[in-house]
């Protein structure tokens, strides 16, 4: 079987909902990917981002782990080079950028995933992310914000 169609593979497994699974699958797709500069690139096509996010249960921290390693190192937007521009902003950078609100993604970046998995299980908002989303909507003229 091919690289692609075992990640893929992997990257299913998620869906299981099974927290010892989930888990695993995580850490097992963040050991192959960072050793694996072409893996790491295309992790994005496999799923394994949206699939992630699917996952109802409360132990996130493999999940924050994994996107933390990779979230801006996807060429979601036509190349390597403009996976990592600095240039961008960081919701433009992160393949999580279209699916979360920017504020989880500073989080992410600033306080790491630690800070990331508990920000998602925990039902406050934190000055953090009630400032980036506040600014997210004075600079949106329709008004509308990002969804959890």
């Amino acid at each position: 079987m091919n690289q692609t169609l075992s990640s893929i593979s992997y990257v299913q497994a998620m869906l299981s909902g099974e927290p010892t699974i989930v888990d695993a699958v995580a850490a097992l797709l963040k050991a192959i990917v960072t050793r694996n500069p072409k893996a790491m690139i295309r992790l994005y096509s496999t799923g394994a981002f949206s699939f992630a996010l699917a996952y109802p249960g409360s132990n996130l921290l493999s999940i924050a782990q994994l996107f933390s390693a990779t979230h801006v190192y996807q060429a979601f937007h036509g190349g390597e080079e403009a996976a990592v521009s600095s240039s961008l902003p960081l919701a433009k950078r992160s393949v999580l950028g279209s699916l979360l609100p920017e504020s989880l993604l500073y989080v992410l970046e600033r306080s790491g995933p630690v800070a990331f998995a508990a920000t998602m299980v925990s039902d406050s908002d934190t000055p953090d992310i009630l400032d980036t989303q506040d600014a997210s909507r004075k600079s949106d003229p329709s008004g509308s914000s990002a969804s959890w």
